[in-house]
């Protein structure tokens, strides 16, 4: 009797065992998401911008809880996310292959990714010479270690006036200066913005920006002159006589070419007042319906000359007749 009891009690043991083992198999498996990273693409400069597109990523049995995207191949480039992240702004890319990754990920850890490839082909004003300008610039020096930036920009462009800017083939020398530099070519994310320079004495620098473009090249110069204060309060005098400027029709009144005290773009503020014989002081300023005018002329490689005109003689009254000018420095 006991032996029967045992046996019931084990066929019911493995009974119980083999329903629970049967119900573990009927419970259907996760599935992972499955991620679409796009289809491949192919942009042309100055086309520099791309948007890659994972909205097509799903989830076979629930939703997809996160969207990571990363570039995994090519130049730097900055990235965006939008769109609750199922989608990424790619800007700022240069000439090659680039390649991103997409990786999703379901609420249980189980993930996908799927890769798409982004061709940047630059064809873009084939046979047009790159441009570069580099402006002259006059500064303060605060101290021998201030660091001064030069406005500086290399672009190539096309028969539509279409600017495409330039950040590679792009170099930077000194040619002349009262001490040896230190001095870089200074970039943001779309190209040359500049060119800083480091380790600086009085007097004058002559710089070169040079840039190469699928075999073709450009280069510009500019100077860079480095002053102290000393110039702040003084006043100085020139005697000049009124001239026609053929061109504009304008009187103008030329002061004598002195670099040491006028300077292209340069920062300073001044004060100018004009005397014409038997008249009293005029002082000048940019007020368009003022008697006068003055500006800065340039001559020559960032040179530059003081020049007052006005337009309200327009006659022979003034020409040849002597005018003295006076400038004063303030800032």
């Amino acid at each position: 009797m006991v032996r029967i009891t045992l046996k019931i009690l084990i066929l019911i043991v493995s009974l119980m065992a083999s329903c629970k083992k049967d119900e573990t198999l009927q419970t259907p498996s996760n599935k992972p998401p499955v991620a679409k990273a796009g289809a491949d693409k192919t942009i042309y400069i100055p086309e520099t911008e791309t948007i890659l597109d994972g909205s097509g990523s799903y989830d076979p049995e629930s939703t997809i809880s996160t969207f990571v995207w990363r570039k995994i191949n090519g130049a730097d480039v900055s990235m965006r996310y939008y769109n609750n992240l199922l989608g990424v702004d790619v800007k700022y890319m240069k000439e090659g292959i680039y390649q991103f990754e997409l990786k999703v990920s379901d609420p249980e850890g189980l993930v996908s990714m799927d890769t798409v490839k982004v061709a940047v082909i630059d064809d873009f004003a084939i046979g047009k010479s790159p441009v570069v300008a580099f402006l002259c610039q006059t500064r303060t020096l605060a101290s021998p270690n201030t660091d001064i930036f030069l406005t500086a920009s290399a672009y190539v462009e096309n028969n539509n006036n279409t600017r495409y800017k330039l950040s590679e083939g792009v170099s930077v020398s000194q040619i002349s200066g009262p001490s040896q530099a230190n001095f870089y070519i200074v970039n943001d994310s779309a190209g040359v913005t500049g060119v800083k320079a480091e380790n600086l004495s009085l007097g004058i620098y002559l710089f070169k920006i040079d840039v190469e473009r699928k075999g073709l090249k450009s280069s510009d110069t500019a100077s860079l002159r480095v002053i102290n204060d000393t110039l702040i309060g003084k006043e100085y005098f020139f005697e000049t006589r009124w001239q026609k400027d053929d061109i504009t029709g304008n009187v103008v009144a030329l002061a004598p070419e002195r670099p040491d005290l006028f300077y292209y773009n340069s920062l300073r503020k001044t004060e100018v007042w004009i005397k014409n014989e038997g008249q009293d002081w005029i002082q000048i300023d940019n007020d368009p319906f003022d008697y006068a005018d003055v500006f800065y002329y340039s001559i020559g490689n960032c040179e530059s000359r003081l020049q007052v005109f006005t337009n309200l003689f327009t006659g022979t009254s003034l020409i040849e007749k002597k005018v003295t000018i006076r400038i004063k420095y303030y800032q």
